[in-house]
């Protein structure tokens, strides 16, 4: 077995992968397009730009900035899969890549958004990633003054939930 193939098996081990819980019928259906709409929950954060990212254009990283204050950032980045499975794999991807030897669950820090959502240890939570059916999002405050994520978590999980492609 490969390291790559050792290192992702730990991560999947270290995060219970094991016990995220099946895919459901709901979740099973794949999202064929989406993209988040902020402006009617977020009315001061401005769309600056949306860059696609390169995978078949399924992907792409969405940069806001505060209308009020130009020093409060956000990238919201959307990466679309073909199924519920292959978008936490993605998950685990992600994972692998923090420096932290575990990140806590959304739940453990009172955040709701996701089938399985994961942030980091700063009082704001300013970094969240979270998968939702084939939807794999990751959200970060990247302006000079950090903001808190979850909201724009629930919102665009929300949003996802209710798609029906």
């Amino acid at each position: 077995m490969p390291d790559d193939d050792l290192t992702h098996e730990s991560v999947k081990q270290r995060y219970r992968f094991d016990q995220w819980g099946g895919v459901s019928a709901e979740s099973a259906r794949p999202v064929l397009e989406f993209a988040p709409d902020l402006r009617a929950e977020h009315p001061g954060l401005i769309l600056e730009y949306r860059m696609p990212l390169p995978d078949d254009g399924r992907s792409f990283s969405d940069h806001y900035v505060d209308a009020g204050d130009s020093s409060v950032r956000f990238l919201v980045s959307i990466h679309r899969y073909g199924s519920a499975e292959a978008a936490r794999e993605a998950l685990v991807d992600e994972l692998e890549n923090t420096m932290a030897v575990k990140l806590p669950a959304c739940s453990e820090r009172g955040i709701r958004a996701g089938e399985v959502c994961f942030c980091d240890f700063s009082e704001l939570v300013s970094h969240i990633v979270f998968v939702r059916r084939n939807i794999f999002v990751r959200i970060d405050s990247i302006g000079d003054r950090p903001m808190p994520a979850a909201t724009l978590a629930a919102t665009v999980d929300r949003q996802i939930a209710a798609s029906r492609d």
